[in-house]
């Protein structure tokens, strides 16, 4: 039986020069994670398509891995989340009332076509009106130590204005806030709101003093169908704490619907220009490898400009591989996207210490 086994084929010379050279330039080429001699070797000694694509292809996978804290940690943040979290400044509750209201009166917001239309009679919760104004609303009020203040605000767009022209003149400016209509309101906007746009819609709380916290903007293209009243509402209110916390959670995952598309488009239009600012780096300190190597006397000068870029290129992925826990450690801060240029700037300034300095 053992004569019928095939002999494995012995390799020609030109083979196993091959396969040696193939070893030697992965192990090469996986040393530079380590390695700054081996970066400048690899990027010197390559020939053809090793030697300028597959550095290129490094340098992609290198700011792909250095932006993926970025990517995954905008895409996990949940609006809903931010919005009713503690301290929410009493959104909870002004939420609250004005989804009781809209549900005991049987007024609804369906979204129809990608658009919010109201069902039911609106002036039995939308009444609230300043003088000049032909805009109503829901207005909440609270007295404390005998003073009336407001406390939150619900909006309809049905004015001929669009949606950014109706939620700019409720948010207002540096002057003041404006009815949906346009006419000037005495007072800055200072109290939460929640704002009921054709198209989109919006909820902002306010710290207590005026100052704003969160502004959500969201749309309406995966709430098709949907009843926002009776999607948030109870069963029966006891009028208590947790009549705030089941409603906060019934409208936690419609503001995350309505804000995810614009999250996406966000979030990957952030990642974009930190890509971009990686790959400008990567470039820029292939070039001044260049710069620094162009000294008359310089041993090094024989370095090419497109042997530095590719040192930069092979010496970019390791910095990467290790800003990826270093991101996500950092991710509540926006220090976090710098973590890949700094680990990525002192290897380089490594390499012209010391695998690049003239007395070598």
């Amino acid at each position: 039986m053992s004569n019928n086994k095939k002999k494995k084929r012995k390799l020609t010379p030109e083979e196993q020069a091959h396969r040696k050279e193939v070893l030697g330039n992965l192990g090469l080429s996986l040393k530079t994670l380590i390695n700054n001699d081996a970066c400048i070797k690899v990027s010197r000694e390559w020939k053809g398509f090793k030697g300028h694509g597959v550095p290129i292809i490094v340098a992609i996978l290198s700011v792909l891995l250095a932006a993926l804290p970025s990517l995954t940690t905008r895409l996990s943040v949940s609006a809903g989340n931010n919005l009713f979290n503690s301290p929410n400044y009493g959104y909870d509750t002004g939420l609250t009332a004005f989804t009781k209201a809209m549900d005991e009166n049987d007024v609804h917001v369906v979204i129809e076509n990608g658009e919010a239309k109201i069902q039911g009679q609106k002036d039995l919760v939308f009444n609230y009106t300043e003088p000049d104004t032909n805009s109503y609303w829901y207005h909440k009020t609270s007295t404390k130590e005998g003073s009336e203040t407001t406390v939150f605000e619900a909006f309809y767009n049905d004015t001929a204005n669009d949606d950014e022209t109706f939620f700019a003149n409720i948010a207002g400016n540096s002057d003041a806030a404006k009815t949906p209509d346009g006419v000037n309101r005495p007072t800055t906007m200072k109290w939460n709101y929640l704002a009921i746009g054709k198209k989109g819609i919006v909820w902002a709380k306010y710290k207590e003093g005026g100052t704003l916290a969160l502004y959500v903007q969201g749309q309406y293209d995966r709430l098709e169908g949907v009843d926002l009243i009776n999607a948030t509402k109870l069963s029966n209110y006891a009028g208590n704490r947790n009549d705030l916390s089941a409603v906060a959670n019934n409208w936690k995952p419609l503001v995350d619907k309505a804000f995810l598309t614009t999250k996406i488009q966000q979030t990957f239009g952030y990642v974009g220009i930190v890509c971009a600012v990686y790959a400008g780096m990567i470039g820029l300190f292939g070039f001044l490898i260049w710069v620094m190597t162009r000294g008359k006397n310089n041993p090094m000068r024989v370095f090419r400009i497109w042997e530095t870029q590719r040192m930069s290129y092979w010496a970019s992925f390791a910095p990467a591989v290790l800003a990826i826990p270093v991101g996500y450690m950092m991710s509540a801060s926006a220090i976090g996207m710098f973590a890949f240029i700094f680990l990525f700037g002192m290897r380089i300034l490594w390499m012209s210490m010391k695998a690049l300095r003239p007395a070598q």
